[in-house]
């Protein structure tokens, strides 16, 4: 293998491993590299919440029952569900909410966990940046047509962020232990 083969190989085995960080010091394409590894799930996941919240109206009122009745048909299945129908359109919006930051605070840990291995509170981090996006989110809702911010989805999206963050310790810690 060449010298420059050599140096690439190296590049991509320690982004894979950790950060771009060779044996002399961090490669320009390494941290690239891993810059875009560890970030793109959070970006994405911020676009995905962006485009959603941007749209007026997004679901009208009993938009989960209606999609519901879509999906079973007119059927016994529907039959057994229907009562159900009032209660999922009442929770859905708080449960996407849960849901949606949860993943997004896990994006941020994993990304400054990768991206800064020495950080010493990385969940207090990512729960931060996740709490910064979601009042953002809220206020950006303000200016959509037909939306308006809530602060109880600032708190749904805490408890999904911190349960999420929970969950993320104590898998660290499990594993580590093993």
């Amino acid at each position: 293998m060449s010298s420059l083969q050599n140096n690439v190989h190296d590049d991509v085995r320690d982004v894979a491993l950790n950060t771009g960080q060779t044996e002399k010091g961090p490669s320009l394409g390494g941290r690239s590299v891993a810059l875009i590894i560890n970030w793109t799930p959070a970006v994405a996941l911020m676009s995905t919440i962006f485009l959603l919240s941007s749209k007026p109206d997004f679901g009208g009122p009993a938009w989960v029952s209606a999609l519901i009745r879509d999906l079973l048909g007119e059927g016994s299945l529907l039959q057994r569900v229907e009562w159900l129908l009032p209660y999922a359109d009442a929770y859905a919006p708080w449960v996407a909410h849960f849901v949606e930051y949860g993943a997004l605070a896990a994006a941020f840990y994993w990304a400054v966990r990768r991206q800064w291995p020495s950080i010493r509170r990385t969940a207090l981090s990512a729960f931060g940046a996740t709490m910064v996006y979601a009042i953002s989110d809220e206020l950006h809702q303000a200016f959509v047509p037909g939306r308006h911010p809530d602060p109880r989805d600032i708190l749904t999206d805490a408890a999904g962020a911190a349960l999420a963050l929970l969950l993320a310790l104590a898998l660290e810690r499990l594993l580590r232990t093993r």
